[in-house]
């Protein structure tokens, strides 16, 4: 009766809550895998090699939106839109050719951010950290100025010397991640997604985080540290999304089949049998 489809349903409601629960905790997974190493980096860099590491850090990220990260941030909540319409669809192959301009699109782009920084290294380093030049004013901050641009009897990683030889492998990792990123959210590959997170955080940046503290390595061992699970993700989620691409085309049902209504319906017809052959063998 009305009563059994009413529990059935409330039922349903709860499990799609606690499915899309799990799913976000899932993605969140997979976004501190990347998050934390870039956090713990940072004072990594500052209590182990001093502020001069860790303001060159701080200066390479803070040109990650304007030489890259943020020419992908909407072709990626573009991916993510579009790709789950067009699975929703059912249009596989239209998922899969857009796919391939989204890897086009984001190889082209680290192209064009290699070209515009890595022949003008200093010039964009001296701009960054225009602001660090009033050290070389006081005396007592020379040492800071040179644990930052060099002179002097430092011999440490500078900013604008093999801090910036990792600008720009880092920033085209964070894109590629960003991108592929958006693919598996489209396929709804959450669980593909935490899995991976947690394997290039324990496998990935804790050994590689280890031996740049324990050894005390400039900023540039800090750098590549931070970013190491941004390049294991990108490869994964690439090689990942293609894969689902294969299934999609054998037919086979993965996360990005539509949250399983078929066996919801199932669910509610199986209740409403049942509550009426209860109500039938009490009637009788």
């Amino acid at each position: 009766g009305d009563a059994a489809t009413t529990r059935a349903s409330s039922k349903i409601s709860m499990l799609d809550w606690l499915g899309t629960a799990s799913e976000g905790l899932m993605a969140m997974v997979a976004d501190l895998a990347v998050q934390i190493p870039q956090t713990v980096g940072v004072y990594m860099a500052g209590i182990h090699l001093g502020i001069g590491a860790m303001y060159q850090i701080s200066s390479l990220q803070a040109a990650f939106p304007q030489y890259g990260t943020s020419w992908v941030q909407g072709m990626a909540i573009g991916f993510k839109i579009i790709g789950a319409i067009q699975l929703g669809a059912g249009d596989f192959e239209g998922f899969a050719q857009y796919f391939s301009q989204v890897v086009v699109y984001v190889f082209m782009l680290s192209i064009v951010a290699f070209a515009s920084t890595w022949p003008f290294a200093e010039k964009i380093c001296f701009e960054l950290a225009d602001q660090a030049c009033v050290y070389a004013s006081e005396p007592g901050c020379l040492s800071i100025y040179q644990s930052i641009f060099g002179g002097g009897n430092y011999k440490g990683d500078t900013l604008q010397g093999n801090s910036f030889k990792a600008f720009v492998p880092a920033l085209c990792a964070t894109c590629f991640y960003r991108a592929f990123k958006a693919g598996l959210y489209a396929c709804q590959d959450f669980r593909f997604m935490a899995m991976a997170g947690l394997v290039s955080f324990i496998c990935g940046f804790l050994p590689f985080a280890f031996v740049v503290a324990h050894w005390h390595a400039g900023a540039m061992a800090v750098l590549i540290a931070m970013y190491l699970p941004c390049f294991i993700l990108a490869i994964a989620f690439a090689a990942r999304t293609r894969a689902n691409i294969r299934r999609m085309r054998l037919g086979i049902v993965g996360p990005w089949n539509t949250y399983g209504r078929e066996s919801d319906a199932s669910c509610i017809e199986g209740s409403d049998e049942s509550e009426s052959s209860e109500d039938d063998r009490s009637g009788g």
